[in-house]
């Protein structure tokens, strides 16, 4: 089950886009995929400097908004 997890996880990172990231981020939480969740966060975070429209962004998980709100202030802190 755990191989299955994990090669489930970094076929979704290769379909990211600001079309679906929302919807995989939200999935990494409530499925513990810890791979996929970095990837969508680190997505997100690429996308706030950036002119990327990200479909559904009000949708987002609170804990991945306090993730990139948490990296958002000890990045520019530094």
């Amino acid at each position: 089950m755990k191989l299955l997890h994990h090669k489930l996880q970094f076929a979704l990172i290769d379909t990211i886009s600001e079309l679906n990231v929302v919807q995989f981020a939200n999935a990494s939480v409530t499925s513990n995929a810890k791979e996929l969740r970095e990837f969508c966060v680190c997505f997100l975070m690429n996308a706030i400097g950036k002119s990327f429209i990200i479909k559904d962004v009000k949708k987002l998980h609170q804990e991945i908004t306090s993730e990139i709100g948490r990296r958002s202030l000890f990045s520019s802190a530094e």
